[in-house]
């Protein structure tokens, strides 16, 4: 039998497939690559496709938690859900009610900004550093940005990565 890595796994499936079973395939698919629950569309593709990322993101988040207490894991399975645009409120106020009413160990979390070098080249620390680049390289002597005056908060992609981990390793919850 496998370590503790395929227990999760097992108890992964379990939520998926009481899922598939009350709410169908739409969203699952998705989630079964890489780490479930983690889905994040780019900027772009948020605006383009609204209503599925308020599907997913929003309606998603229920559906699993839903799955969640229908398959009877509320004691085993622990649940961090991040989301991105307007489904975010809706999506923490799901997570709250179902930990509140279900006693489910769910914690969420909106996440602003993620930098990594996978950054796309049109957000703005992308656009700097290329620019910067550029001009140390003497293709470029100057560059403008938009808007100095909006307010930012940024992370790194490791450091919301890890905070993630950590929030699935407390012994009680706690609002993050």
């Amino acid at each position: 039998m496998g370590g503790s890595g395929s227990i999760k796994r097992a108890k992964r499936e379990r939520v998926f497939a009481c899922a598939r079973v009350a709410w169908g395939t739409g969203t699952f698919p998705i989630f079964s690559q890489g780490f479930p629950g983690l889905l994040v569309f780019g900027n772009r593709i948020s605006f383009d496709l609204a209503e599925y990322t308020a599907d997913v993101d929003g309606v998603g988040t229920l559906r699993l938690l839903d799955a969640v207490k229908t398959c009877g894991l509320t004691d085993t399975v622990r649940f961090y859900q991040a989301s991105t645009r307007a489904a975010k409120l809706y999506a923490y106020w799901i997570v709250v009610n179902f930990r509140e009413a279900y006693n489910l160990f769910a914690v969420n979390g909106i996440l602003f900004n993620h930098e990594s070098p996978r950054r796309g080249s049109n957000f703005v620390t992308r656009k700097i550093s290329r620019s910067v680049a550029k001009i140390h390289l003497g293709q470029l002597q100057c560059f403008s940005l938009g808007n100095l005056d909006s307010k930012r908060d940024w992370g790194h992609a490791k450091d919301y990565v890890e905070v993630l981990t950590h929030t699935q390793h407390k012994l009680s919850l706690q609002l993050f």
